[in-house]
């Protein structure tokens, strides 16, 4: 490609060849046309690198990059997000779609800011057929501004729906590998910590739901202390810029995450640090000396 595209999509992929075409068409097919699709297999034992590789031969504004070992999918954006040439990045993962116009109105929202900012949309569910699956919106509504404190706070957004000007991400950083879990909300919340965000009140993104996509390797104690780790730091590194509400709805939830993944000494320093720390605490720990004899009772 001679000239620098405008955007870049970076579309990971493992084993999605039922749904790779659709969504590489989704791509290709948007009524903005100034774009590169960066597709980065992770050893696919299916047929996806043949598929992309198909549209890649066909319109030269594709390119297919195949690893020979599976690194995850953090490892897979970043090495698209390196081999980006677009002045923005965008994301969509290989069994979902874009609507035709997406990265066309969020562009015009970027590019009519005076400061870099981060363009966000809402979603739709699909069916494996691609149905729209109610409630036809997935987004809970945060507005635009400097809304770190509502991401953090209400644990929603998703890094699908951004459209990201590459500069932004020089400045906070790629995906953080060494998270199994909860890597893209990381990446928003260093966004959020450091950008304005504009909001799209339109279904721009469609998130497919099916058997493959629901099933987590991760067991749930995993998940949770991936989410915790990330909600600990930001936390400690964001606690500035919230509100004293804010605070207080983080402690909760730390505090939550805390008992259920068993990190009692966290659970009990943090919970010190205020009366109504202390009073989960105690609450928690009320109902783990209890649970046991609940149960019997319920039983008998």
């Amino acid at each position: 490609m001679a000239n620098k595209p405008r955007v870049t999509v970076i579309m990971p992929n493992f084993n999605e060849s039922e749904f790779l075409g659709k969504a590489i068409e989704s791509v290709i097919g948007q009524t903005m046309t100034d774009l590169e699709l960066i597709i980065v297999d992770g050893h696919s034992t299916d047929d996806s690198v043949k598929i992309a590789r198909s549209y890649a031969e066909g319109d030269a504004r594709v390119r297919v990059i195949a690893v020979e070992a599976r690194k995850g999918v953090s490892a897979s954006r970043n090495i698209g997000i390196r081999e980006a040439k677009g002045e923005a990045i965008a994301f969509l993962d290989s069994d979902d779609l874009y609507s035709r116009d997406k990265l066309e109105k969020q562009w015009a929202i970027l590019r009519a800011q005076s400061d870099p900012v981060v363009v966000y949309c809402d979603r739709w569910k699909l069916d494996i057929d691609g149905k729209t699956i109610p409630p036809g919106s997935l987004q809970r509504r945060a507005g635009s501004g400097m809304i770190f404190g509502d991401f953090i706070t209400r644990a929603f957004g998703h890094i699908h729906t951004v459209l990201v000007p590459r500069e932004c991400l020089g400045r906070v950083g790629l995906f953080d590998e060494s998270l199994s879990w909860a890597e893209d909300y990381d990446l928003l919340l260093r966004l959020a910590r450091a950008y304005r965000f504009e909001y799209v009140d339109e279904k721009l993104y469609g998130y497919r739901k099916h058997p493959g996509n629901t099933q987590n390797v991760l067991d749930r104690r995993s998940r949770l202390l991936s989410q915790a780790a990330v909600l600990e730091r930001h936390f400690r590194e964001g606690s500035s810029l919230l509100r004293d509400d804010q605070r207080s709805q983080v402690v909760k939830e730390l505090l939550r995450l805390y008992s259920e993944t068993g990190q009692r000494e966290k659970q009990l320093k943090l919970g010190l640090k205020s009366s109504s720390g202390m009073k989960i605490v105690a609450r928690n720990a009320a109902r783990a000396t209890l649970g046991p004899f609940r149960r019997k009772a319920s039983k008998d």
